[in-house]
């Protein structure tokens, strides 16, 4: 199965009608195409990837949806982790746009939907403009952007993670995860 970082990062390029009607809407929810799209592209990967449970097991379609579900679930937080989702106001105070966070540092590497005239597409993102992360269960720490490689640490289910050192197949090096808190090993491949 694939991680949906791995789906999102494979949707890179792809591009809706200009009026905001997308496969992501015609997949989860047709008569909502033709609405804004970046919170159905986020659900539209994690259904892709059977991971959906990760919020809640519905499709969401807002950003406010998701930020208030991440706050009633505990998951909302202000650091970054890969696989979190940012959740963006641009200085608006209010939620504006979502994407899957798949790089950290002084600025993030996203991949999102609606963006850059009607791409999926990944960025440069200031973390000025983010409200807040929704940790969701399933991140994935092991994520490589660009590559194509990802997969489960396997470690048990329920194991707490506070530090690992793995090596993803076919990736050309070594990948050190450090979580910033300790995180507990769900994945599944």
């Amino acid at each position: 199965m694939s991680s949906y970082l791995e789906i999102a990062d494979g949707e890179v390029g792809y591009r809706g009608d200009g009026n905001n009607h997308t496969k992501y809407w015609l997949d989860l929810n047709p008569g909502l195409n033709g609405q804004p799209w970046c919170a159905c592209f986020v659900s539209w990967c994690l259904w892709k990837a059977g991971v959906l449970s990760a919020i809640g097991g519905s499709a969401m379609y807002s950003c406010t949806q998701m930020m208030n579900k991440a706050k009633a679930q505990g998951q909302w937080a202000s650091n970054p982790v890969v696989g979190s989702l940012a959740i963006y106001d641009f200085g608006s105070g209010s939620p504006a746009h979502v994407e899957f966070v798949v790089g950290t540092g002084s600025s993030l590497t996203c991949i999102g939907g609606n963006t850059s005239g009607d791409y999926v597409a990944r960025k440069t993102r200031s973390k000025s403009d983010i409200m807040g992360y929704w940790h969701i269960e399933a991140a994935h720490d092991t994520y490589v952007p660009g590559t194509g490689n990802s997969g489960p640490v396997d470690v048990g289910y329920g194991t707490l993670v506070t530090a690992a050192t793995m090596t993803i197949t076919g990736a050309d090096e070594l990948v050190t995860a450090r979580f910033a808190t300790p995180r507990r090993a769900g994945f599944t491949s």
